[in-house]
């Protein structure tokens, strides 16, 4: 378990690459030694990165080598195509053959064009990220369908795109952040992160990350973290 837990320690971004126009933060912490949530930024060229956050169904060694493996086929499919529907429905081919054991994962895969200041994504049954305007005081979702990966070839992937605004902040997230529970079996809940996200919308990307991680610790208190959480904010300038 701790050789496992170095390895996939490796696999996770130490340190975000620089990518003009954002300033990015993420935070991955397994419910056990290792688990299965991960993400990933990964910038091609000309201009282009790659950002996925994922949840493997389940948790412990069996979710984090078949974590190490979705990791990198979304990473070699990523380097050969500009479309993420593209990239989404190839990954899941792959996946499949992989997936004897019945293990899937759910996936939100962005393209993001610097010059363009413009998102590209897929959304394979992961839990909507959300975008927030500090001068319209609004979120919007970034929700396309499709299934997780793993389940069936034959599934396809719905990609829509959206220009980001100078101020606005995207946090992506997996479902372990707002269903932490509390002693009394009460969920973190999505009120509890919009609330923090509004609040703390002017500070840094690795700050709003620290502050909502702080704040499900502790709404957790003593209560066991009964899953992984991963965090991933991304804050343009």
């Amino acid at each position: 378990m701790e050789i496992a837990y170095h390895v996939q320690k490796r696999l996770l971004i130490e340190e975000f690459p620089a990518v003009k126009g954002l300033e990015i933060a993420g935070e991955c912490l397994p419910a056990l030694e290792v688990g299965g949530d991960f993400y990933d930024l990964l910038t091609i060229g000309d201009g282009y990165t790659n950002i996925v956050i994922g949840d493997v169904a389940g948790k412990g060694m069996p979710a984090a080598m078949f974590m190490g493996i979705v990791r990198s086929i979304i990473r070699a499919e990523g380097f050969e195509s500009l479309s993420a529907s593209e990239v989404m429905a190839k990954a899941n081919r792959l996946i499949c053959l992989d997936s004897k054991s019945g293990m899937f994962v759910t996936i939100f895969y962005a393209i993001y064009d610097e010059g363009k200041r413009r998102l590209e994504y897929c959304n394979a049954g992961h839990v909507y990220p959300m975008v927030y305007d500090p001068i319209f005081k609004k979120f919007t979702y970034l929700n396309t369908e499709g299934r997780p990966l793993g389940i069936t070839t034959e599934s396809t992937y719905e990609a829509k795109s959206c220009t980001l605004e100078e101020g606005q902040v995207v946090v992506l997230y997996t479902d372990g952040v707002v269903e932490a529970v509390d002693g009394n079996d009460v969920p973190f809940g999505e009120d509890k992160l919009r609330a923090i996200i509004r609040k703390r919308a002017g500070a840094s990307a690795d700050e709003i990350v620290q502050e909502l991680k702080e704040a499900v610790n502790l709404h957790r208190g003593n209560t066991s973290q009964s899953d992984d959480i991963t965090l991933i904010v991304l804050k343009v300038r």
